[in-house]
Order: C-alpha cells, then structure tokens, then sequence
C-alpha cells in the first residue's frame, strides 16, 4: 500500500477527520496523501422554471470554489510532513469527480454522510464502493483516530468477501487481533479457517468465529455485536453481495454497517 486518497465533503473534517487519517498513513509507513473534492454547483430545478439570473448560478460557483480553495490550504496544512497532493473543481456530481481520481490510489478514505443536512460536496457512497475498484474505508465524521490494532472481519462465502480480505491484507499485518467472524445458518467454522490459513500464510494469524443463531435480516447487527464483544477498532467487509436494490429493499448487511457509527469500516466489491 503506497498511495490513500481522502475523499472531503466538508470543512469540518480538518477539524476532526483528517488528523486521525494523517496519522493512519504515517502508521503506515506512507510518504504521500492526496486530497479529493467535488464542490457541487447545483440550482434547484424550480430555480430554471421561474427564470431567475444567471448571475445567480456564479455567485454559488464563487462561492464553492472559494470554500475548495480554504479547504485545500487547511488540508495541506493538517496533512503535516506527509507529502500532500490535492485536486478539487466545481462539479454537478462530486461522486463522479471522486471516481475519475482513484485510479491512483491504493486505498480510498471517505467520511460518513454528514446529518441532517450533506455537505457542498456530499458522496453518495454506496456508488462509490461500487464503482471505486479499490477498498474503501468509510470513516465516522469525528472519529479521532483510526488504529488497526484490532480487526474484525466479517465473512460470508463471497466474491466480494474473498477480495475483502485480499485487499485489507497491509492492514491485517499490522494489527494485533484478527478475527473472521460468520454469521448465519451457512457459515461453516471449516471454511473460516481456510480464510485464517490464507491470512497465515501472508505472516497474520487470525482467530475465526461462527454465529449460526441469527436470524436472517439480523447478520449485520450480530457482526456489529460481536465487534463490540471483541472491541474491534475496524470492521473489514464485502459490499454489496447482493444487488444495491435488494439491500436497500430488504435490508442487508452493507446497510447496517454503514448506517452504523461507531467504527469504521473497510469495504470491497
């Protein structure tokens, strides 16, 4: 792992996001971290209907870039003796704009949605695991660091949950505790330790644990259950092993731990 890229939505982050962020890629053994932003420009459509000026639309792109310019100087500051890089525009899709910028990176850093209201630079994450092609670590807003000293890994038996670990593997090194949980009636307690075999072959040993005694629509709160129980300082996941529609029709473990807040959560699909 050589290059994290953070994506920001919101001045508040230098405040609380991005020193513990600064201080995960020195942790590391990172030289270098980049700064990504998409300030949106957007008129609500009954703006256009009823004609109002143009002049309008440019004081709010003046102002978003104005806001891009301050955070970019506060980033660069926070960023410490990293090497910092930083690219930003007025955009109508600041998700677009993130996602044509992580072909160069390892590791993609994204906060959790700003409530009630989302910043001028809100992410809609769930298109952004998606469509990233890289892991994605999504990070509550005032988390004030983010240690990999213990690690849970949820498991079930999936593509997506195969590449989850593949791709968590410089962060399972480094971590004191690892331990391969599954949840559900399928989970088998020979198959998590074919995944802890794997680990151990790359230098990390891994503990596993079944949970067959859940319920189905409850495997994503029996995987937050046991990160409590373990004290786990970062959940590692596949996403989205079933459609994005589905999850959000019938629920599904992807949702619930990113609705949840307490920790963050490493993703993949």
């Amino acid at each position: 792992m050589r290059n994290l890229m953070v994506a920001l939505d919101d001045e508040g982050l230098v405040e609380s996001l991005i020193p513990a962020v600064v201080k995960m890629a020195q942790d590391l053994g990172l030289g270098s971290i980049a700064f990504v932003a998409g300030g949106q420009v957007a008129l609500p459509a009954s703006a256009s209907a009823i004609g109002l000026p143009f002049g309008l639309m440019a004081a709010n792109e003046n102002e978003v870039r104005r806001r891009l310019t301050l955070l970019a100087a506060q980033s660069k500051m926070a960023a410490n003796r990293l090497r910092s890089t930083w690219r930003s525009d007025t955009v109508d899709d600041p998700t677009r704009f993130v996602l044509l910028q992580v072909d160069r990176a390892d590791l993609l850093v994204a906060p959790q949605p700003r409530r009630p209201a989302p910043g001028f630079g809100a992410i809609d994450l769930a298109r952004l695991i998606l469509r990233a092609g890289r892991p994605v670590l999504v990070a509550p807003r005032a988390q004030a660091a983010l240690p990999m000293t213990r690690i849970l890994v949820a498991w079930n038996d999936t593509r997506e949950a195969r590449l989850a670990v593949a791709s968590a593997m410089p962060l399972l090194l480094q971590a004191e505790r690892v331990l391969i949980v599954g949840v559900g009636a399928d989970s088998q307690s020979e198959r998590l330790q074919q995944v802890a075999d794997y680990c151990g072959l790359h230098g990390v040993y891994a503990q596993t644990k079944v949970e067959n005694d859940v319920r189905t629509g409850d495997e994503g709160q029996a995987l937050l259950d046991a990160a409590d129980d373990d004290a786990s300082t970062l959940i590692v996941s596949g996403a989205y092993g079933h459609s994005r529609l589905r999850e959000l029709v019938l629920g599904g473990v992807t949702r619930d731990l990113l609705q949840q807040e307490t920790r963050p959560c490493l993703f993949s699909h």
